[in-house]
């Protein structure tokens, strides 16, 4: 768990989910036993999931309250709104974003902070990863073929690369 060296959040980890009761949970603890030395909270959009994610997440609250704050929607409000509203919900210095079927490694949110800290004409970082489809169980070693990427990048960029990382699939 957290180890809380100050009083505010440094970090506001917003994760989405709707309809993930298989992953949620891992994705949580996954976050709310990161070591740190700073405070942080993990927000939680749930969009009116109909499987038991919501349970999940209120359990969760419950056990740390200190750093689970859910989001349950009543009814469907999309994914749009959902991002907006639990991201508009963070007060840390940096935000983080997870989605329900993520998870964290050990020490990504400090490294990620330590980083920020240490580069402050930076104001966003990414690292690789391994996606893997649960229904084929493809693994895709990384989201983005690195030869496309410059020091810097548009929103036209990260679409185009999305849209050739879906067609993986």
């Amino acid at each position: 768990m957290a180890k809380v060296g100050l009083s505010y959040i440094k970090v506001s980890v917003c994760v989405l989910t709707y309809n993930q009761v298989g992953y949620i949970s891992e994705c949580l603890l996954s976050l709310i036993n990161q070591v740190t030395d700073f405070k942080f909270e993990v927000i939680v959009g749930d969009d009116c999931s109909t499987d038991g994610t919501s349970d999940v997440v209120r359990s969760l609250a419950e056990q740390y309250p200190d750093i689970v704050k859910p989001l349950i929607h009543e009814k469907n409000v999309g994914i749009t709104a959902n991002y907006l509203e639990v991201h508009a919900l963070a007060c840390g210095k940096y935000i983080a974003h997870l989605d329900g079927d993520d998870y964290a490694l050990p020490g990504k949110l400090q490294a990620q902070s330590d980083f920020l800290d240490e580069h402050p004409n930076y104001n966003i970082v990414w690292h690789r990863m391994l996606v893997e489809n649960p229904g084929t169980k493809v693994v895709v070693e990384d989201l983005i073929d690195l030869s496309r990427v410059s020091n810097s990048f548009t929103r036209k960029d990260i679409f185009s690369i999305y849209n050739d990382w879906n067609e993986q699939f």
